[in-house]
């Protein structure tokens, strides 16, 4: 245990497991890509009435982006990103 930690303190390794994994990086793009089609092309779909509305939001729409919260939760043990956000802000 003691060695593997240590090759993490060391400057220059190559050891340092990444941010996210493959599988997150995929899962999260996707569902970017799902949720922004369906803000773009949400005006041109069916026309329910009001709680089949409430009900898509409420089943669908917030649990999607919660996931995309839920996906790029370990981004936050990351390094850098506050000069990254004040950019982007």
């Amino acid at each position: 245990m003691v060695g593997r930690l240590a090759s993490l303190l060391v400057p220059g390794s190559r050891n340092v497991p990444p941010v996210l994994s493959r599988g997150r990086t995929l899962a999260g793009l996707v569902l970017l890509t799902v949720l922004l089609v369906y803000y773009e092309t949400s005006v041109h779909w069916w026309k329910a009435g009001l709680w089949w509305d409430v009900a898509w939001l409420t089943v669908v729409l917030i649990p999607a982006v919660f996931g995309l919260v839920l996906i790029g939760l370990p981004i936050r043990r990351a390094r850098g990103l506050l000069p990254v956000g004040l950019a982007f802000a």
